[in-house]
């Protein structure tokens, strides 16, 4: 359906500027149509008007979408500039149009379905009626020369000029004479006087830096301040002093800068109480407003204080004690000398330090190890000990340090572990921690969990995954993964960036890798085969791989690949198996758990590997 505007009258109409702003607005109404010139009755569309600037094709100095509906016959009315209508304001501000600059143009689009799609309808020169729209902004500012000429004639110096003839000298200038007047300056050279209150609703400036207010011979009575600060500039130029600035806080008087000077040898400070600090000797006081305890006596300064005198009693030397003047010295002290809750602590004592061979220990203290003995002697011994033993009956950690080969301990029932050099026995049997052999050929070696060589078991796991397994493409290699790890040791199951495919082993070795795959298709009849072959540090191994024959339909395709591999691994090294098919529809098989009877999954995939040597 193509639908256009029969424009059938645009009303400019002025509103008063004594009514509200949002009811300007220009009315703008239209009736739409079909292209077969029948009207659209009762539907909704949106109407976009712009305002262009001098010519159809100037700038746009206003725009606006409204949202408005068709009545029974096509007719349609908006308010261009209103709130009314679902306004949305796209470029400029109504109210800031300048109707007294150039031509203006109406732009009007129109789309019928509401989806921001706009047809032009065209472009129409707005005259007359619209322009009233300036009235609305005419005030005295903008009728020319009035602004001007105003100025000259009415303004405060013109005002003094007429009132000065009508001015006694010897008569005050009333209030009525300056009424109107938004402001004045007084210029006084000599005096002012007043018998009443003096009402300021400025500043009051000196015209020069000897100005006072009041003089000695008439002082003012009572000066009040309302609120604020009294601020004294300093006496003493040129020397960056701040002005001195009293406030009433919260009923106190304070000085923000300086202090209080009293000049002259009469003058006094009395204050009923006194907060702060005060600097200088007190040449008369009374008493302190809080008494201090001198030897557990009061003290406040009203009277002198007696001290008791000491009950102790003079002090006598005993055995062993010499007091000579001030000094009480020991020359052997004992329990008899102490009284019976007396106690001397380690680091008092003179000789506070005990040595065991060259090692020095505190009193108190514990010592890890000892150096310099030649020889120890105990019932029972705890730790370990450097050097040769002459005689054992147990050995429990064993390090060499001089000799690296340990030939023969008498009467030595039990052997921990020996961690370096070499055993000179034919066998230690399992009895004495041994295996019952004199060689470790064909034992695996490992660690003890601290990086140390020991002997060990082999490495082993078992692994499996419960996720069909597919190609990506025909004859792509893709690598075998496996979810789960049953239980390992020494083999680790790694991604290899998207999958777990890389069966990792910790230590150099021989070791089996034992597989099995549950093959199957999909769809399809006709015979395809799967490739299965191992790569090693992702480089495909020579003579590694088995091409497996499916046969037949969906039905009859199942079928399971299983075999090992040898490999000779370094530390480190991973393997992993790959497969390939010549038909997408071929996979690797996962079955879940079923009833009837009761059986557990069939994995897609199961792994065993076993370090044989």
């Amino acid at each position: 359906m193509k639908l256009f505007l029969t424009n059938i009258f645009m009303l400019f109409q002025f509103i008063s500027i004594a009514q509200v702003d949002t009811n300007k607005g220009i009315n703008f109404q239209a009736i739409a149509r079909n292209a077969d010139g029948s009207i659209v009755p009762s539907k909704d569309i949106s109407i976009r008007l712009s305002i262009r600037e001098g010519s159809a094709s100037g700038t746009i100095e206003y725009q606006e979408i409204k949202t408005t509906s068709t009545n029974v016959v096509g007719l349609f009315s908006v308010v261009l500039g209103s709130n009314s209508n679902s306004k949305i304001t796209v470029i400029g501000d109504y109210n800031n149009i300048n109707w007294q600059t150039g031509n203006k143009y109406l732009q009007v689009e129109i789309d019928p379905f509401n989806s921001i799609n706009f047809i032009l309808l065209g472009v129409q020169k707005i005259n007359y009626v619209p322009y009233a729209l300036v009235a609305n902004s005419i005030d005295w500012a903008n009728v020319k020369g009035l602004n001007t000429e105003l100025n000259k004639k009415l303004n405060i110096q013109d005002t003094a000029i007429m009132l000065k003839p009508y001015l006694k000298s010897s008569e005050s200038v009333k209030a009525s004479a300056l009424n109107g007047i938004d402001s004045f300056n007084i210029n006084i050279n000599g005096s002012l006087t007043t018998s009443n209150n003096l009402n300021v609703g400025g500043n009051l400036v000196p015209t020069s830096s000897n100005s006072t207010i009041g003089t000695s011979e008439h002082p003012f009575k009572s000066l009040y301040l309302t609120s604020g600060s009294l601020s004294i500039a300093s006496d003493t130029l040129n020397q960056n002093i701040p002005a001195a600035v009293l406030s009433n806080v919260a009923g106190n008087l304070q000085i923000s800068a300086g202090g209080v000077k009293l000049m002259g040898t009469n003058t006094s400070f009395i204050a009923p109480k006194f907060e702060g600090a005060l600097t200088g000797n007190a040449t008369t006081a009374t008493k302190l407003e809080t008494a201090r305890k001198i030897n557990g006596v009061d003290f406040d300064g009203s009277a002198d204080i007696t001290l008791p005198t000491s009950s102790n009693s003079t002090l006598t030397a005993g055995s062993g004690i010499s007091i000579i003047g001030g000094t009480i010295s020991a020359t052997g002290l004992t329990t008899s000398n102490l009284a019976n809750n007396a106690a001397i602590a380690n680091n008092q004592l003179a000789n506070k330090t005990i040595t065991i061979g060259s090692t020095g220990i505190d009193l108190g203290n514990t010592s890890t190890s000892l150096a310099g003995l030649t020889s120890v002697t105990s019932n029972g011994f705890t730790g370990n000990l450097n050097g040769n033993a002459s005689t054992a009956t147990t050995a429990g950690n064993i390090t060499a340090t001089t000799n690296i080969t340990l030939t023969s301990l008498t009467n030595l029932n039990a052997v921990g572990t020996i961690t370096t050099g070499n055993w000179s026995a034919t066998a230690i049997d399992i009895a004495h921690g041994g295996t019952g052999t004199n060689t470790l050929n064909g034992i695996l070696l490992g660690t003890n969990g601290s990086g140390a060589t020991a002997i060990r078991t082999a490495a082993y796991g078992y692994f499996y995954d419960l996720n069909d397994q597919t190609v990506s493409a025909i004859n792509s290699p893709t690598a075998m993964y496996y979810g789960t790890t049953d239980f390992a040791e020494g083999v680790v199951i790694e991604s290899d960036g998207t999958k777990l495919t890389r069966i990792r082993v910790a230590n150099s070795g021989k070791y089996n890798f034992q597989f099995s795959a549950q093959l199957a298709r999909t769809a399809g009849t006709s015979t395809e085969s799967i490739s299965i072959w191992l790569r090693k540090n992702g480089q495909d191994v020579p003579a590694s791989c088995t091409d497996v024959i499916i046969h037949g339909g969906a039905s009859l395709a199942d079928m399971v690949a299983a075999w090992n591999f040898f490999q000779s691994l370094n530390a480190n090294d991973y393997i992993e198996i790959m497969w390939s098919s010549t038909d997408t529809n071929l996979f690797i098989d996962y079955v879940a758990p079923r009833i009837n009877p009761v059986r557990p999954s069939v994995p897609s995939v199961i792994l065993s590997v076993q370090q044989v040597y």
